[in-house]
Parts: C-alpha cells; structure tokens; sequence
C-alpha cells in the first residue's frame, strides 16, 4: 500500500484517519459504501419531515452564535435532523462544521469533546433542541422492532453462529449481512435515542418567548 500525504509528516507524529471524511459522510454512508457501522464518533440524520419541516432559515434561527451562523452553508444537510454521537451517553444535536471538522485529523480527549459540545449546547435554541427530539421520538416510535427486540435478536445470531462454527458448519455471506443489518438498525435506533436523552437533559438558550 502507498500512502501519499499532502503536507509534511514529522518523525514519531501521530496520524489519524477515518472513514468519516471529517464530518462530511454520516454512518450510513459509511455503512453503504463499505459495509460496517464505524466506531465513534458517529454522525446519523433522519428526516425533518418528522415533527415538523426543517430549512436553512431554521439552521441558522437555531443558533445563537454569530461564528457558529457563518458555518451554515449549502453543504450541510439542511433537509435533515442530526446528532454527532460521541458516545453511548454523549451526543451533539444539530453539529456545526466547527464542531466537525477536526474529526480525523486529530485526537480528541473525552473531555475536550464535553466541553465542546456543551458551548455549542449553550447557543442552540430550546425551542429546536425540542423540536428534533420529536422527531426522533416519531420516528423510533414508527419503527416495527424495538431496541430491546434487536439487541435480543443479535445476541441469538451470535450464540447460533458460534455453535455453527463449533460444530465444523459453514456461515453463508447472507447470514453475515443479515446480522450486519440488524446491527445498523440497532445503532439508529440508540443514536434516535440519544438525541430524545440529550435534547431533554438541558444546557440550551432558553429566552423569554420560548417559556
């Protein structure tokens, strides 16, 4: 494999890479294109449609920092709720490129990660934060199977192909991309979740006409 790098790289520095292309491909694009959920952090969409309609004027109404404002352009998903999942407890609602762009490009500690989120909590309206987690809860809620039903569900396929495998027997490709859905599906479902969580947990603007 050759590896070409368009700036200097110094001795003993540490690279970092992604499938993510810093901010600008969702899990599920990564899982289309290659055919496994990435490790965090993820970035997962839904439709506005849900809960009511989303368009650039709302991006930008959403936020309350002017630098944050100038990040919103016609390369965000404006059609789209979405939440920058960090981890299974830690979430961004709505990330802005700022909040993005050092994805792959270099390591960031957990906590630094916490306070970013929190600034960029601090200047999104209630009144949106609201408003997306109804559209998550619509959506999870018009889904057929549950998280608890899929985690279940994968927890058999695992136990079933492991004595499959004991057993000398093969494991057909469709069995493998079978589970491989399921998985993704449970994964959406927890990122819908998270946004539900963090949208309620508190730390947006809260201003007079939206009490």
């Amino acid at each position: 494999m050759t590896i070409i790098a368009n700036e200097n790289i110094h001795l003993n520095e540490p690279i970092y890479i992604t499938y993510n292309r810093a901010g600008f491909a969702t899990t599920s694009d990564v899982f289309n294109l290659y055919g496994f959920i990435e490790d965090y952090p993820q970035i997962w969409t839904w439709p506005a449609l849900l809960g009511g309609s989303l368009d650039r004027d709302d991006r930008i109404k959403a936020l309350t920092n002017d630098e944050e404002k100038k990040n919103i352009d016609h390369e965000y998903r404006l059609s789209e709720y979405e939440i920058l999942v960090i981890s299974p407890t830690l979430g961004a609602l709505s990330p802005t490129r700022s909040l993005l762009q050092d994805i792959g490009n270099r390591r960031i500690s957990y906590g630094e990660w916490i306070d970013r989120i929190h600034a960029h909590h601090s200047s999104l309206r209630l009144s949106h934060a609201r408003k997306l987690s109804r559209s998550a809860s619509l959506l999870l809620d018009s889904l057929p199977t549950t998280i608890k039903q899929d985690s279940s569900h994968i927890n058999y396929e695992n136990t079933r192909m492991q004595f499959m495998k004991a057993e000398g027997k093969e494991i057909r490709d469709e069995q493998l991309d079978a589970l491989q859905a399921i998985e993704y599906r449970l994964a959406y479902k927890k990122a819908l979740r998270l946004a539900i969580e963090v949208a309620e947990s508190g730390g947006f603007l809260e201003e007079f006409d939206e009490l």
